[in-house]
């Protein structure tokens, strides 16, 4: 298995900004040197939910501070941007990070950052899709004509290329069938969020192939992107069971109730675990809490179930205590994640 930090920089109301910066780049860098295979970083816009509204940017800084972990949009909000500016400046993040970048790219789901960036999110899809063409283009063509619905261009040949050919691979958010679906259709990795149950994930992941084959894909080339699939859940690992149970419930209740306060346009999957109590979020599988041993089998058993081999661990989730997350990393890399290897 592989296994990457998911971040979204909350920032809770009793930690400034500067804080929150500061000790999540620390952990993220700190992922190098456990040994773990990428760090993901979530674009929200707007809310104190994630205060990271420019990935590629936090993604340049802790590339110029690691040699070998990969860094990742987990993800770009295509619909908000124009692709001909995101195939450049991405194509630069994987030069300068000697081609360590992971391209997710979303629809988005805030109402809030719809509005203000002047998109419909009636139309997402359809920006999507055609943001993916022009990113495509960019880094491949030497020069080309394109006349989509959202945008044109003429003529035009993009600099610089990235270093990973032909392009950085390419992931799409799942947060629904339909997006499954549509990932499977335009040859992307899926990557889920912490929402789907582990018997969702499955049946979802089933559709893929069928559904890659049917657009005219090969069976090997989709079963080997789906390999490369990646999903998200909340971990934490502490040395007591005690401490394991108790020592997120704050943080991890603040991370639902602000997830739940904001008006998602287009809900898909998101409305799945809303408005649990923490027992709830304990035994859907969307969290994996416990002693190392306890985490090991529950990782395992979400292997089993989903055939799942790629894993982002989400541990900085509402803002938790930057040195009981530090903890949980090292015991994660050290007696965790080695058995899985």
């Amino acid at each position: 298995m592989k296994f990457g930090l998911f971040s979204i920089l909350p920032r809770p109301e009793w930690r400034t900004t500067e804080d929150v910066y500061e000790a999540e780049i620390d952990l993220l860098v700190s992922a190098d040197r456990w040994g773990l295979d990428s760090v993901w970083l979530a674009e929200h816009h707007f809310s104190d939910f994630g205060i990271c509204p420019s990935p590629p940017v936090l993604a340049a800084a802790i590339a110029a501070r690691t040699r070998r972990l990969r860094v990742g949009l987990a993800v770009s909000l295509l619909p908000f941007h124009d692709p001909v500016k995101v195939a450049e400046e991405l194509a630069v993040l994987d030069i300068v990070s000697g081609g360590r970048l992971n391209v997710g790219i979303g629809r988005g789901g805030w109402s809030k950052e719809f509005e203000t960036f002047g998109a419909k999110h009636e139309e997402s899809r359809a920006r999507v899709d055609e943001g993916l063409e022009l990113l495509r283009r960019c880094w491949t063509e030497e020069s080309f004509t394109f006349n989509g619905q959202f945008r044109s261009v003429s003529e035009l040949t993009v600099y610089p290329k990235p270093i990973q050919q032909p392009y950085p691979p390419l992931y799409m958010a799942t947060n629904s069938p339909d997006s499954t679906a549509v990932a499977a259709r335009e040859g992307l990795i899926p990557m889920t969020s912490a929402f789907p149950s582990w018997n969702e994930l499955r049946r979802r992941y089933e559709q893929y192939v069928p559904a890659a084959v049917a657009a005219g894909r090969s069976e090997a080339d989709a079963r080997a992107r789906l390999q490369e699939a990646w999903v998200v859940r909340c971990v934490y690992v502490a040395e007591t069971e005690a401490e394991a149970r108790s020592d997120p419930e704050r943080y991890l209740l603040s991370y639902y109730h602000e997830l739940e306060s904001r008006h998602v346009a287009h809900p898909g999957g998101f409305e799945i675990n809303l408005g649990q109590p923490y027992e709830h979020y304990l035994n859907d599988g969307s969290s994996i809490f416990g002693t190392p041993s306890q985490v090991l089998e529950r990782v395992k058993e979400l292997r089993e179930i989903t055939g799942h081999r790629n894993l982002m661990c989400f541990m900085s989730f509402g803002g938790f205590e930057p040195a009981k997350v530090r903890r949980s990393l090292e015991l994660f890399a050290t007696e965790v994640a080695p058995k899985l290897a």
